[in-house]
């Protein structure tokens, strides 16, 4: 489907570069996963759009939830 990618930031620091979100056929539900180490403490995530797939025309981007799984290590 039409879909840009995107750049992710935590604090201001590019953590994942031009996630690609296109597919060729229209898709529902899809999980896109990035694995980062953040300390405690308050953070900011950005998700700026940086382009898109040659095949596809727009630069749309449809996020329905961000969820963070706190892993112990």
């Amino acid at each position: 489907e039409n879909r840009g990618r995107l750049d992710w930031y935590l604090d201001g620091v590019l953590v994942e570069s031009a996630q690609e979100w296109y597919s060729a056929s229209t898709t529902v539900n899809v999980e896109k996963t990035i694995a980062l180490t953040i300390p405690a403490g308050w953070h900011q995530l950005m998700l700026v759009v940086n382009g898109k797939n040659a095949s596809s025309t727009n630069y749309r981007i449809g996020i329905t939830s961000i969820r963070l799984i706190w892993v112990s290590r």
